[in-house]
């Protein structure tokens, strides 16, 4: 069952300047339910933008988006800020984190608009922390605390709404070869209790983890095998 898929869309800086730069070029790309996926390419290949469309971030573009069968492009900004709040989990790159915080008040933040009640909030935030083995760190303050560890806090962020799919930009691009091995461990169990895993990556060895792998170089993709 595809959960989302991109037709034809392009996205285009500086648009009808002499300084244009088209980062994406006629993107098609269709992703099912409970997939892991790899979108691979070297720095400056569309990846990034290309993730800030998946996560309706980036609205700037040319083409359809289709999200649950709904086209986004049709989506008041006010409908495109709830779907990013309860359907989607970022983990961005660099954490993402704010630092001076603690890991409790990072995680609780995608919950910091909506109705539930303080208590309910941090209930909610420590189980996920334990889930990920970091609940004892969750009165620290993030700049305390080791490169993985911030990671996880990162997921742990992504995951308090429960959301369908979780896209994550060079989750262990500053992270060593063992703690990286970690934090794919721990998504590769989110994508077996279900989620759907979308990451951003210019490692190949990530791939060999996902179920799908697409190829991205100077705005264009292709569907590699795995």
């Amino acid at each position: 069952m595809s959960i989302l898929k991109l037709c034809q869309v392009n996205r285009t800086y500086n648009e009808n300047k002499s300084s244009e730069v088209r980062a994406l070029r006629d993107i098609n790309m269709e992703i099912d339910k409970g997939e892991m996926v790899a979108i691979l390419g070297p720095s400056g290949s569309g990846k990034s933008t290309l993730l800030h469309i998946l996560g309706c971030i980036d609205a700037d573009y040319h083409g359809t988006y289709l999200l649950y069968d709904e086209n986004m492009t049709m989506k008041s900004d006010k409908e495109i800020a709830n779907i990013r709040n309860k359907k989607l989990g970022f983990v961005l790159q660099e954490y993402g984190l704010l630092l001076d915080k603690t890991v409790l008040e990072n995680v609780s933040i995608p919950l910091w608009f909506s109705d539930c009640k303080i208590r309910y909030i941090k209930n909610k935030c420590l189980v996920i922390l334990k889930i990920l083995g970091i609940q004892d760190y969750y009165n620290k303050k993030v700049n305390e605390l080791s490169g993985g560890q911030k990671q996880r806090v990162a997921i742990a962020r992504a995951l308090v709404n429960d959301p369908d799919i979780i896209l994550a930009d060079e989750p262990t691009g500053a992270l060593d070869q063992t703690t990286s091995e970690e934090i794919m461990e721990e998504l590769r169990k989110l994508n077996q209790a279900g989620k759907t895993i979308i990451i951003v990556t210019h490692d190949p060895r990530i791939s060999e983890v996902c179920t799908k792998t697409f190829h991205i170089v100077d705005g264009t993709i292709r569907l590699i095998p795995n």
